[in-house]
């Protein structure tokens, strides 16, 4: 039988096409967690900034992971509120930037409004 005759031919690539999808917002939270920290011991983001930033992206992961996407990004809506109120008093550049930067692109992968 030739492969024009066989019925499941392409299928197969279909099904591995399916499976290299990744979902690409938990890694880029983690990669949000691990910025707050290396700008927190260059003593760009303060201590405490860096404690309740964490504490959100770990929230917007969570929920992220339990299929909450209100909650995700209400978690990513306040951290950007913290890092906006915090610009050049507690979030210096140019942690404030990276850090803006990189929630608002989790946030529009998520499709937060």
């Amino acid at each position: 039988m030739s492969t024009d005759d066989d019925p499941t031919d392409g299928a197969l690539d279909d099904a591995i096409r399916d499976t290299d999808t990744v979902d690409p917002v938990p890694g880029a939270l983690v990669r949000l967690y691990d910025m707050v920290d290396e700008y927190q011991l260059s003593r760009d983001v303060d201590r405490g900034i860096a404690t309740e930033l964490n504490v959100l992206y770990e929230e917007a992961t969570h929920a992220h992971d339990a299929a909450r996407p209100v909650a995700a990004c209400t978690a990513l809506t306040t951290a950007l509120a913290i890092i906006d109120a915090n610009e050049g008093t507690g979030v210096q550049e140019p942690a404030h930037d990276d850090l803006r930067r990189e929630t608002k692109r989790v946030s529009t992968a998520l499709s937060c409004e």
